[in-house]
């Protein structure tokens, strides 16, 4: 059987139908070195820019950097990739929940990436290429979990409304690396596979379309008619920074290669790029000053731009 679903995934979202707040959540970190061996770790959970709760960890010279994730219902995930531990706080900053995915040793072939929805988080945890993905909702409670295909993990993405997972393996055949991404449904208990891999990947606001990108590949796909509606190639010195629907359009940000200096990895020759569903392109804006950091932002159904912390509101030029 190619994969094993707990009965009580489906169970639980239907039973946890009623949304959740819109309000949009953020988190901000900062680290401070009170030696050699020992750092302490501070994460924040804003609401645009009100402070909702905060935590302080110590961290020993041992223990890795955990990911700061903000909950769709205002509470703090702490994801800690090398250990593979997963911690959750509620906002008034006490521990809800916490548990290690990995069973193997560590420093083995061990990785896990992360995505969220209105109803939780989702885990795709790897040990030497043994994948499974466990589902928690906001509050800590385990909702379900799968086996999927053996591999070499490279994107996961949920929608929103929590329908669908999507993830990208790749394996080796014949010395060839073949790349599969599968859009699973989980109410309907249906797969589909297309013959391409993605590393970052969101779906529409509807869940029926699918956007994923590498750093020099982007797709998008039609859910509902399960077709890839196009896919782009970038040059050779070109990659992709961003990448976010705005209605049923995709905005993606690309660039050249980047060049350090300074001790600080720099962007040139960026563009904002708007591609329509029958794939026609239209360049929004093009940034001629060098960028060292830049990400979409879509809040409240406006689309902004954060350039080198400076963040605009993107109109078409």
């Amino acid at each position: 059987m190619k994969i094993r679903i707990l009965l009580n995934i489906i169970l639980v979202l239907v039973l946890n139908s009623k949304g959740l707040s819109q309000d949009e959540f953020r988190t901000k970190t900062s680290i401070v070195e009170k030696s050699d061996q020992q750092r302490v770790f501070h994460a924040s959970v804003y609401n645009d820019s009100t402070r909702i709760f905060s935590i302080v960890k110590d961290l020993n010279a041992r223990c890795s950097i955990p990911k700061a994730i903000a909950l769709n219902n205002g509470n703090l995930a702490l994801l800690h990739s090398l250990e593979g531990v997963l911690e959750i706080y509620d906002n008034t900053s006490q521990l809800i929940f916490e548990k290690e995915f990995y069973s193997l040793p560590p420093y083995r072939e061990q990785n896990i990436k992360s995505t969220i929805n209105d109803k939780g988080i989702v885990l795709l945890v790897s040990e030497e290429q043994k994948n499974r993905i466990y589902i928690i909702d906001n509050f800590g409670i385990p909702i379900g979990e799968m086996n999927i295909e053996d591999g070499l993990l490279s994107g996961l993405a949920t929608s929103r409304n929590s329908e669908i997972v999507a993830y990208s393996i790749m394996n080796w055949n014949n010395n060839e690396l073949k790349s599969k991404t599968t859009l699973y449904n989980i109410g309907r208990n249906h797969f589909y596979d297309l013959p391409i891999n993605f590393d970052s990947g969101i779906f529409n606001k509807t869940a029926d379309l699918f956007l994923g990108t590498t750093n020099k590949n982007s797709f998008c796909v039609d859910l509902n008619k399960e077709e890839i509606l196009w896919q782009n190639k970038l040059l050779d010195d070109q990659i992709y920074l961003d990448a976010i629907f705005k209605n049923d359009d995709a905005i993606l940000v690309q660039a050249t290669d980047p060049k350090l200096i300074n001790n600080k990895w720099v962007f040139e020759n960026t563009k904002i790029v708007q591609k329509e569903l029958s794939g026609n392109e239209n360049i929004l804006r093009e940034i001629y000053d060098s960028v060292f950091k830049i990400n979409l932002i879509m809040s409240k159904g406006k689309l902004s731009i954060n350039i080198n912390d400076n963040i605009l509101l993107l109109r078409r030029e």
